[in-house]
């Protein structure tokens, strides 16, 4: 059968080389500095039980993109939530929303320096 077995995302960035940074600094995602990419190993992943890549799909009024103006949200599977609360928080990244006790795992939203929002999510 075929299927598509994976997801790329590309952001549009205004500067980036201080997104880049950005990125590092406050989430250890770490693009190459001059083609502007990272990769994910399937490995990392498989050691988080119940992770998976996802793709949604939200209707053009949904709220939960806000306060960001972009077209997307990242989603991001972390294997300590709480280390990345933290490591936010010293960086002054404002916590826009967490549910820690959701019946789907652990949830964080943060918007990056150009106002894209972001989903730390660390499955139960």
């Amino acid at each position: 059968m075929n299927k598509v077995v994976g997801i790329g995302i590309f952001i549009r960035a205004k500067d980036t080389k201080i997104l880049r940074e950005w990125y590092l600094e406050n989430l250890e995602i770490d693009f190459h500095p001059d083609y502007l990419f990272t990769t994910f190993a399937p490995s990392d992943m498989a050691v988080v039980k119940n992770s998976a890549q996802m793709l949604s799909l939200l209707d053009e009024n949904s709220q939960y993109f806000e306060p960001s103006k972009s077209g997307f949200m990242l989603n991001l599977c972390v294997n300590n939530i709480a280390y990345f609360v933290e490591k936010l928080k010293a960086n002054n990244v404002e916590i826009l929303w967490q549910d820690l006790e959701s019946e789907h795992g652990k949830f964080v939203h943060i918007l990056d320096i150009e106002g894209n929002k972001i989903e730390l999510w660390q499955p139960v």
